[in-house]
């Protein structure tokens, strides 16, 4: 079994992430981050947040998110943890595919791709994936209702979950929109910022549970 804590939207703060680092019952044998590690920061804010996990926590996925800086996606690895933009990776018999950035907003924030820029992306990802973790929610589910009401998620992320069928899906970005869903059998997972104390808990086997837990 490979316990993950998934958390997204820490945007730089550092006491959230020191919290988080402090809580006994958050443990796991890796830490998935679906993006804005910073607020609209580069490189170096990221590293802050990704070394205060470090202290904790030596195994790190990430992807960045839209208020992250796109020189973030050019980053192979930070602090010993793996960005998983546009990749695919194995770890402990699970394959981790990841892509960041968010989809097209009137807020031009700092790094926002076309719905054709996320679908050339997501095409190479190749090979089964079991876990895909992006930043922008796929369309049309209860994890990318913006003030609750109007769906503003990614229909390119939707359309590759629809096609690809991954067990799971961690996302973020919507941060009023903290839950559990489905498209089809694929889990889709909106941790609800760290940033206000959310995470996920889950246990991936040949079952998966999902927990979604406020930091102690």
């Amino acid at each position: 079994m490979l316990r993950i804590v998934g958390v997204t939207d820490i945007h730089g703060n550092l006491a959230a992430v020191k919290k988080l680092a402090s809580d006994s019952s958050a443990e796991a044998d890796l830490i998935v981050i679906s993006g804005d590690l910073t607020d609209r920061g580069g490189v170096d804010e990221a590293r802050e947040v990704l070394a205060a996990l470090k202290e904790r926590w030596g195994s790190i996925m990430f992807v960045p998110g839209n208020m992250d800086l796109p020189l973030l996606a050019q980053v192979d690895k930070l602090e010993e943890a793996v960005n998983l933009h546009g990749k695919v990776i194995e770890y402990s018999g699970a394959r981790i595919a990841g892509f960041g950035g968010g989809n097209k907003s009137p807020f031009h924030t700092p790094f926002e791709l076309s719905e054709n820029e996320i679908s050339e992306g997501l095409s190479l990802l190749h090979g089964d994936i079991d876990i895909l973790v992006t930043h922008a929610p796929p369309y049309g589910t209860r994890c990318d209702k913006a003030m609750r009401i109007k769906h503003v998620g990614s229909k390119s992320i939707r359309r590759f979950i629809e096609e690809r069928k991954p067990k799971i899906c961690l996302c973020g970005h919507i941060h009023e929109s903290k839950c559990v869903d489905r498209v089809g059998e694929s889990m889709v997972v909106n941790p609800g910022p760290l940033s206000w104390g959310n995470y996920a808990y889950i246990e991936y086997s040949d079952k998966v549970h999902i927990e979604l837990r406020q930091v102690r």
